[in-house]
């Protein structure tokens, strides 16, 4: 599965070439990959973002990541000063996770991932709803049936008259 996710920041273009933006999710592979992919990937994984220009040459930051198909949880935006080192005050990443900025961050899963254990659940759920049809339709069909009948009674009653 691709992961991609997309950041259009409303700050002034000089200021923001004094960051460098990532983007921190959660992830956990659907157990029943885990013979196809015997490499553990990380739980939390931290990717750095890259500078594009759209149409209207407005800046934004974005990044693909494929992993087997798994489980993603809290998408985040996060960002540090340009250049800092460990040593650095400004190294820690900052969480852009104020509503202003998370209206911003825009993300998409092709195709959309689904476990054995979810794809169980569906099969079972349109089985039963398949029988439940079915025992409708067979309701529906004695009905008329016994229907026919009556009115095939009524019709030879009327003729022996």
């Amino acid at each position: 599965m691709k992961l991609r996710v997309q950041y259009y920041p409303t700050a002034d273009r000089t200021k923001l070439s004094k960051f460098e933006f990532f983007v921190k999710f959660k992830y956990v592979m659907f157990p029943e990959l885990a013979d196809e992919f015997p490499v553990p990937f990380k739980l939390e994984t931290i990717a750095p973002m890259n500078k594009d220009y759209d149409d209207e040459e407005n800046v934004y930051f974005e990044v693909e990541i494929e992993r087997p198909y798994g489980n993603l949880d809290e998408i985040i935006v996060a960002v540090r000063n340009a250049g800092a080192t460990e040593e650095d005050q400004g190294y820690e990443l900052r969480e852009l996770n104020d509503a202003a900025s998370i209206k911003q961050i825009t993300w998409d899963i092709e195709p959309r991932p689904i476990s054995a254990e979810m794809q169980k659940e569906r099969d079972q759920q349109e089985e039963n709803e398949n029988r439940e049809r079915e025992q409708k339709a067979r309701e529906t069909q004695i009905k008329l049936e016994e229907e026919k009948a009556r009115l095939r009674a009524e019709q030879q009653q009327i003729i022996m008259k």
